[in-house]
């Protein structure tokens, strides 16, 4: 269903599709068969210049491990300290502090030292 889709809008638009998918949702939905369609997917996705997006919670803990060899980047949004932080694993990145800035319609991306 999803790889349809996707095929769909790579022939109907033309352009590189993004697509942002959550992984607990999936594997909830479709089980063992989840990680093939994950594989599947992106590789069409990479093949057509597109982006695909994982938001992986730790729901299930093995995902993560399962397609890490995919990412390009992987990034890490956590708490610490009751401050939300955001640091890179693939690449490594430093820490940085997550600030809302004019009442909460941007980011600011405060490195912490």
């Amino acid at each position: 269903m999803i790889r349809e889709f996707t095929n769909n809008f790579i022939t109907e638009y033309r352009e590189p599709p993004v697509i942002v998918i959550g992984v607990d949702r999936l594997i909830y939905r479709l089980k063992e068969d989840a990680i093939g369609v994950i594989y599947s997917l992106t590789n069409l996705v990479k093949a057509t210049g597109g982006l695909v997006i994982w938001i992986v919670k730790p729901v299930y803990p093995w995902s993560v491990k399962a397609i890490a060899p995919l990412a390009d980047h992987h990034l890490k949004i956590t708490r610490i300290n009751g401050r939300l932080t955001l640091y890179g694993i693939k690449p490594r990145t430093p820490l940085y502090a997550i600030e809302l800035v004019n009442d909460g319609t941007f980011i600011k991306l405060v490195p912490i030292m």
